[in-house]
This record gives C-alpha cells, structure tokens and sequence, in this order.
C-alpha cells in the first residue's frame, strides 16, 4: 500500500486522486470496508489497510485518515497503517520531522501543522511525544485581504513591527498555538469598530489605528506571544475588534462622582476615577491590569505616552513616551533574553522543564515530571484523582499574595489542589535540600497557607485518596464520604502507575502525612511567610529602618526620600537622570527601598543585588553612597535583566567594576583596571576623572566627564566619550561623540573570556564578568597587542602587502565593506613621493574616518582621526605618528587592522 503526494498529484496505488473522493473510488482501490454513521459523518473503515475515509454525505470522502497508533473508537481501525506514506517522494514523517519551518497551521490552536503540497494537506496528529496518526483532506489557503496603506506619519511602525515580528520568532516558532499574529485590519474593520463609544466620541487614535493596520492579532483566552513585559508583567496585544469592549469594561469601573482617597498619581497622568475615558487599552495583562494610549495627558505628561493600569494595587504610571517606545523597549528586552514571559507557552519551559529559584535555574523533581507524562498520555485533568491536576504555573495566583520577589523566587506552583482555586506549590526552604526533598505547601482560596507534604512522593501518595483537599485558614485536610463517594474514572490507573514506578500503594489517612509535614516544618514555613505578609490580612510586612550588610550599616529609606538625595542629580548636559516615580528601572515592587550609608565604605569584594537573602521582604532599587567607596577585589551590581542603581557622591576605587541595567551615577573620580557595562537598559554618568585600563560596555550608554589614563575601548555599539577639542583661539573644551573602538577585545583580555556571536563579533562570555588585575595583563604577549609596541613594523608590512595586490598594481586602488565600515587602499604620487594610504570610514552612528598614510621615501607615518560632518568634511581632527599617546590614535591604529584584515581577504 503506497500513499504519496507530489507536486503533480496526490495519489493511492498510483491512481490519481482529487478532493473530495468519490467513495465508490476509494473501494475499488482499497477493497470492502465497514460504515459507521455518527451525527455528523460517514466514516468507512478499511480495517486491513489502516485508513479510515470522513464523508459528510455518504457520497464523497472529504479526508483520509492513516491509523499510526491503534484508536479506541468504534470506527478506529483493528491495524495500523504498514504501507508507504511518502510527501514529495520522501517519507512523510521524516520530511515532518526534518523540516519543522515548513509546517502551517490549519487553526489558531493547531501546535501541530500541516505539511502542504498541491492544494492537499497532511495534518499530523501527536499524542505526547507520538505521531499517532495523519490526516490527508484539501487544503484552501485563508484568504488574506488588501494591506491597508500606513498614514505618512506612522511609516515607522513597519520596521518595528517587521523587528518584533523577527526578534518573537526566533524564541516562539510560528505553529505554536499561541502564536497569534494575523494579517492587519480591513477598511471593515476600521469602520465598525474605531468609534469605541458614540455618546462621548471616544475614538481609537490614529496612532493605533495605523499600528493595526500592518498587523493585527487573534484572541486567546489564556496567553499571546505578541505581548509586552512590563514591571515582570506580560500585557498581550488585544485584537483590534475587542478594544471597544475593553474600553467599556474599565470604563464601567468608573464611579458617577470622582473618587475620594485615590493615590497622589504623577503630574503626567490626569484621572479624578478609576480611568480616565481618554485612555484607550490595547494590552492586557488576563487579570484586570492592562497597559492604555493616553489620549488625554496630565499638564507634564505627551499625547500617546503609555500607562500601566494595575486594578488591585490602583497604580497608573506612566511606562512609556510613546507605542514606539513601547515596542522597542519590547525589542530590546527580548534580545537581551528576558524571555520569562514565554515559559507558559514553550514546550520546554513549563511544567516539563524548569522554573527559576533565585535567577538560577530549578529543575521540577522527576517524579512530577512522570504524572505529567502519564495525565497528559493515559489519564487527563482532574481525572485520576478529585480535583487535581498539573498545571503550567507563571506564578499568576503567587502574585495575588506577594509579588516580591523574594517571596516569588522560592515557591514553585505546580498543580491544582481541588476545584475551588487552591494550589500546591513546591517550597525551597533554603537548605540547598534537593528539589525532590523539597516540602510541598498548599496555598488555599480562602486565605490558609499550609504545608501539606514532605516531598513530592508524599504528595503523590496522597493523592490515593481519591478526595479534594479542603483548606482552611487554621489547617488543611482531605474529607471524603464513602456513602457518597464515586471514584475517579482513571484513579485505579494512577495506583497501578504509583506502584509500577515507586512502589508505593494507597493510604487509608492522608493527614497523617500533613501532620508529619508540619512538625517538620511548619515553624520554619510560618515564619519565612511571616517576612512578606501577615496571613491573616495579607497585610504586608514593613521595611527595617535599618539593616547592615556586607558589614556596611544602611538607613532603609522610601523612594521619596531617595529622590529628595539624588533627583537633582544630572547627567552631562545639565538634565536630570533620576525619576524614580515614573522610570521603569525602579518598578513598584512591594516595599521597594533604597538603602543609604553617609559614611566612606572599604570592602573586600561588594556585590549589590536587588533582594539580599537577610531581608527577602524587601525589594532594593538602589544603593546610595553618600561619601567615597572602595573596594579591594570588584563591585559587582545587580545581573543583566533586574539590577539596583548604584549612586556614588564621592569617588570609587576597585580592580574590577561590573553594572548592569540602571542609571548609575558617580560623582567623583572613578580609578579601576577595568570597567563593564551590561544591557541597553543601563547608563553610567561619571562627574569627574576615569583613570583605567579597559572600558568594556555591551550596549550600555558610558557618560564620563574626563578620561585621565584610558588605554583601552570596546564598545557594543559604540559609546559616547569626552572628546577634547581646540578652537581658533587656543580654548579647549570637551565635546561627547561616539567613540570607537581602540583593540580587538582578544586583544586585551584572556582568550577564555571571550565568545563570538552569530555575526562573529567577540563579546565577554557571561560567566567572565570579572576582571581581576592579572586577567589583563598576565601574558606578555597581549600587553604587546594591545598597546600597539610594533606597530610601525606590522604597519609598513601590511601597506606593503596590499601594495602587491593585482588590482592595486593595475588601478592604485582597492576597497571593501562590512557592517562595520567602508576600507579603502591607495597608492599616490605626490611631489616626488610616494604615499600608500589606508583608511576606515565608519557611518554609524556618527561619520568618523581614521587614516594611516605611509611616505615610502622618507618612512614615515602618519596617523589621523577625523569626525565629518553631513557633507564629509573634516569637523574635528586628530593628527599623530605611531608614537602619540592617546585613545584616539588608539583607535586609529586598530582600525588599521580592521581595514588590512577586509581587504586582505579580496
């Protein structure tokens, strides 16, 4: 039996077929089969072959199934199929695994797809991780109506789109379920549903009108990959046609007289209720809160920044100055890997693989894993025992009691308790006790919290009990009464499942093992719980005044206080850097603090995180130093995605400085080996002197107001330094442009630091974030690179060697190019000497050209670096040798190397 669907036909036994058959066909091919009629369908069975045929009306078949795994249906056919299913003249399944890019969905939910070929489709069914069987039916290709054209004003939402589509795909592929993107509105769709509210002419804003057009998405009642992380929140983009209803929904919350008692909101926010009718939704977060394009701003606030409505809490703040930043904070978030908010929806990120405990990741026990394995393959939810079932957790309902992160990071929710909203969750006691002799805790729907299991096997032991949990504030227990018991249609399974893999059988009395569990460990649960909140009233617990850590004393302070100390701090241009109010860098986490010393500081190593084990309850938005700090070893602040500011009012002095994204601030000198800068999101100010040996940044805006000793740059892009500048008259001021950079990074730091990205550009490997003294310049060899110690020799030898090649003999010239900049080579003669010029120019983000030019006769060098203006003219220049000091000759050197190494190559 041969199945195959090429580009030229589909067919059986090499007969040509087309949707739909004629079942009379289909029986002088396969032979007799068998009917089953059910409400809506024929179904003909070839039993012998493996294939069932679905006809609607008895006459022709609309799709042929082939049987992979034998069905439990009375119309599933007693074989499977043995015969040859090919798709392009290969084998169908193989082709399917091999080439997961050319699977299309059929539906929004299908996680499946299809492979596609001559109008015929081939839909593979998957049970776990089992191809069970296919089926083969035409295929019509939805219909895609006519691109609306974009208003001029909001052409630049293409290229963001295009880039959020790109940067999203690359983590969620396209036939997950839900992957929801679709094609933009129809002239139909604008007319019917941009007048939101016809009585108070409450319109959709052109901005997002235009936004929808180039894109829309589907509704999906659980999740969507098209959303935004907001304050570790995701906000899902609402469909075009249910913006409307949103609206109506939030503004029906709004009460007939202004609101008494409501927040001191800020000055950019205008709302005497619950919203305000001119902020319209077009994201939101499934749990009240939802992010809004205010139509109508406050006296300091713009037309179209966005606000974040959060219902419980009543906060509006202001998240964002416009959609487009927006999208590409969103963009640059997911490049930089923050990626939490599609652990829900990856396959391999929740349940079935892992959580994160302390940023660090957990794996789930094993044993869980298994009962996912078997609800997922045998049994079903709530199926084998009352009540409960595995879920896929984000921590939606942990975050309802605290949404500390203290609190967030060392509970693991995993499974529905009973069918009234209690859950269990997995707790780290912080015993560094294996995940699977991790305690099990109960959170309940009516307010109790209780540890319920001493590992994971007690709780799966439990559940042979076949009953719900009821959970109270005072305790937790199972309760079931035999008279009116009726088991669960799969539990005898789950006991021959429990035996079979851990030998455990049925308990008579679950609350034995809750008591077993609470002596055990319901003091140490209480009282960890008792840092975040009272249980009683969730009420929660208030800041320390004080607290010392790392053997610094600290004042804990509010953000009020803090903005009273640093809020007039400026950046370079005389512009306030801090707003703590409204910046997303300092999120409304609850009790966020800032911690405070007014003394000198000098540590050994220091490393500032935004949550210390001591005081979990607290959340750390910066650590303000009001004198100076020292450090013997390395500063270390916060990690790539969450990290405290660091403000320092005197001078800094340690080996090694490591920031991550916030707006730090120094406003003495700051004298380190070396200095790194991680993620877009971070900015460093520095008010006076840098004096170091490397200046690492990967994609962290650098603001330094003098550079005393600075040998070497490397910059993802580049950043921006003081640049010293001369006029006419002799006065020398600092200007800041985009410097680049001075040295290969291999040239400067230990090979096994450094990796290459998918372009081949070398960056700092994660785990190397320090650089003690020694890592710089224990080999001979890289102080001899990177401080360019035989530069004339390797110079005069690359000019000379791009002076042989055959296209410059011919011509006197040769050229290339790269993302990184236009190289050029020429060969001139000029007044009796002879002159082999190499240079870089470089476009972005500013137009900078650095030059050597060698005088063969006379043997001399001549370095220059110059930055142009829009017409290509010189605007600023600097002219050395090969012997000037200075980062500019530096780096006028290094691109020398860049140029020789492109045009080497032609």
């Amino acid at each position: 039996m041969q199945l195959s669907l090429t580009e030229n036909a589909f067919q059986i036994n090499e007969v040509n077929l087309q949707f739909p058959i004629d079942i009379l066909t289909l029986k002088n091919i396969l032979g007799e089969c068998r009917l089953t009629k059910t409400q809506y369908n024929n179904i003909y069975t070839w039993d012998a072959h493996g294939i069932a045929a679905y006809s609607k009306d008895g006459i022709y078949a609309e799709s042929i199934d082939v049987c992979l795994v034998k069905g439990s249906h009375s119309f599933s056919p007693v074989r499977t199929f043995t015969g040859q299913l090919l798709f392009d003249r290969q084998d169908a399944i193989a082709f399917y695994n091999a080439h997961k890019e050319k699977r299309v969905k059929l539906f929004d939910s299908d996680s499946n797809g299809a492979l596609i070929l001559k109008d015929i489709s081939l839909w593979f069914a998957i049970k776990g991780n089992n191809i069970t069987g296919i089926s083969i039916s035409a295929y019509q290709p939805p219909a895609i109506p006519d691109t609306l054209p974009v208003d001029a004003a909001f052409m630049h939402y293409i290229p963001l789109w295009k880039e959020w589509i790109d940067t999203t795909t690359a983590i969620v592929p396209v036939n997950n379920p839900y992957y929801n993107l679709t094609h933009g509105i129809t002239e139909d769709d604008i007319k019917k549903y941009t007048l939101i509210d016809k009585a108070s002419n409450i319109l959709i804003p052109d901005a997002l009108v235009n936004f929808y057009k180039i894109n829309n998405v589907t509704y999906n009642v659980v999740t969507s990959a098209f959303s935004f992380y907001v304050n570790n929140w995701a906000y899902c983009l609402i469909p075009f046609n249910r913006i409307g209803e949103e609206w109506s929904d939030i503004d029906g919350l709004n009460e007939e007289d202004e609101m008494p008692d409501l927040p001191e909101y800020s000055r950019k926010i205008k709302t005497g209720n619950y919203s305000n009718p001119g902020w319209i939704p077009f994201a939101q977060g499934y749990n009240g809160d939802c992010l809004l394009f205010d139509t109508d701003p406050g006296e300091e606030g713009t037309y179209g920044q966005i606000i974040e409505l959060q219902n419980e809490s009543w906060e509006r703040n202001v998240v964002a100055g416009s959609l487009e930043e927006l999208l590409q904070n969103e963009i640059l978030s997911l490049k930089n890997g923050v990626t939490k908010k599609f652990d829900f929806i990856l396959p391999d990120k929740n349940p079935k693989n892992a959580s994160e405990e302390n940023g660090k990741e957990m794996k789930l026990p094993e044993a869980l894993l298994k009962l996912f394995d078997f609800q997922e393959n045998v049994s079903s939810f709530e199926y084998y025992a009352e009540g409960f079932g595995v879920i896929e957790d984000d921590k939606t309902g942990l975050k309802t009691w605290a949404r500390n992160k203290g609190f967030l990071n060392r509970l693991n929710p995993f499974a529905q308790a009973n069918g009234t909203g209690s859950f269990y969750t997995i707790w780290n006691d912080g015993t560094g006790k294996p995940v699977d002799q991790m305690p099990i805790a109960v959170f309940g729907d009516e307010g109790g919290i209780h540890i319920v299991a001493r590992n994971i096997l007690e709780l799966l032991q439990m559940l042979t009990y076949d009953a719900e949990i009821y959970v109270d504030f005072d305790s937790a227990y199972f309760y079931k009464d035999e008279d009116d018991y009726e088991e669960s249609p799969d539990h005898k399974a789950y006991l021959d499942w429990l035996k079979e893999n851990y030998n455990l059988g049925p308990v008579e009395d679950p609350d034995r093992l809750i008591e077993a569990a609470q002596q055990q460990y319901k003091q140490s649960f209480d009282a960890w719980l008792s840092l975040f909140f009272d249980r009683e009233d969730h009420a929660p617990v208030p800041p320390p005044a004080s607290l010392v850590y790392n053997n610094i004393p600290f004042k804990v302070i509010n953000r009020s206080d803090a903005a009273a100390i640093i809020g007039s701090l400026t950046n370079l241009a005389g512009h306030p850097i801090y707003n703590l109010h409204d910046d997303v860098r300092f999120p409304d986490e609850a009790n966020a603090v800032f911690l405070l010393t007014e003394e000198d500081v000098q540590v050994d190593i220091l490393e500032l995180p935004v949550i210390i084990n001591e005081h979990p309850n607290i959340y750390i938005l910066g650590y303000i130093f009001r004198k100076n700090l020292t450090a013997t070893k390395y500063i270390k602040v916060g990690d790539a995605e969450s990290s405290p500011a660091l403000v320092v009012l005197g001078d800094i002095a340690a080996p090694a400085i490591i920031l991550n994204g916030n707006i730090h601030y120094i406003g003495g000198n700051l004298a380190c080996d070396s200095i790194t800068g991680n993620n877009p999101y971070g900015a460093l100010h520095i008010k006076g002197e840098l004096t170091t040996w490397l200046i690492y940044s990967n994609d962290m805006a650098i603001h330094i107001a003098r550079l005393r000793a600075v040998q070497a740059i490397h910059c993802t892009p580049y950043m921006k330094l003081p640049i010293m500048v001369q006029d006419e008259q002799g006065n020398i001021f600092h200007i800041e442009k985009h410097f680049p950079n001075t040295n290969f990074l291999s040239d400067i730091v230990n090979d096994s630091y450094i990796e290459k990205d998918k372009d081949g550009q070398e960056k700092i490997c994660n785990e190397y974030f320090i650089f003690p003294s020694p890592s710089l310049l224990q080999v001979q060899e890289k102080i001899t690179r990177y401080q360019y110690t035989h530069f004339r020799e390797q110079f005069v030898a690359m000019v000379n060697a791009l002076a042989t090649l055959p296209k410059v003999k011919e011509t006197g010239i040769t050229s290339g190019f790269n993302s990184a900049g236009i190289y050029t080579f020429i060969v001139s003669k000029e007044q009796g000497y002879t002159y082999y010029r190499l240079g870089m120019l470089d476009d972005a983000p500013v137009s900078v050209r650095r030059t050597g030019i060698y005088n063969v006769q006379e043997n001399t060098i001549t370095l220059l670096l110059e930055y142009l203006d829009e017409n290509k003219d010189a605007q600023y220049q600097w002219q050395g040798d090969e012997t000037t000091p200075g980062t500019e000759f530096n780096s006028t050197k290094h691109a020398m190397f860049c140029a020789f190494n492109e045009l080497i190559k032609k």
